[in-house]
């Protein structure tokens, strides 16, 4: 298995961590804390994919319909940086994988750019 756990042996600080800005000092000390202390819970990769330990099944009721979307634009204009690097990057993580999702509660939301982005393409910004 590809997958690399967060050794439980060392201490680790603020930095190691994405922590919210808005915690006071005391609340991550004490959440730093809680992780150390369960630092076995975790992991270091983003490529752990299934555990032994518990297996789990989603019950829906067979008579329950999706709801029927389809896909949808993401213009990066009205999201958030952090959510634009979410979509960015796992876009192509699930796009490797060559698994389509076979649930019909699947929708997917295809990343924009607007003229406006300065991130588009460098043929828009030269006109």
């Amino acid at each position: 298995m590809d997958t690399a756990c967060i050794d439980a042996t060392a201490e680790y600080d603020a930095e190691h961590f994405d922590l919210n800005p808005q915690l006071s000092a005391t609340q991550k000390q004490t959440l730093l804390q809680i992780l150390n202390h369960f630092s076995n819970c975790f992991a270091a990769s983003s490529k752990v994919r299934q555990t032994p330990v518990a297996k789990h099944r989603i019950i829906v009721d067979e008579n329950a319909r999706p709801v029927h979307r389809m896909p949808y634009r993401v213009s990066y204009k009205g999201v958030s940086y952090k959510e634009r690097e979410t979509i960015r990057t796992q876009v192509p993580h699930h796009r490797r994988r060559k698994r389509p999702s076979s649930s019909p509660h699947a929708v997917p939301g295809i990343p924009q750019r607007t003229r406006n982005d300065p991130n588009t393409s460098r043929r828009n910004a030269e006109r």
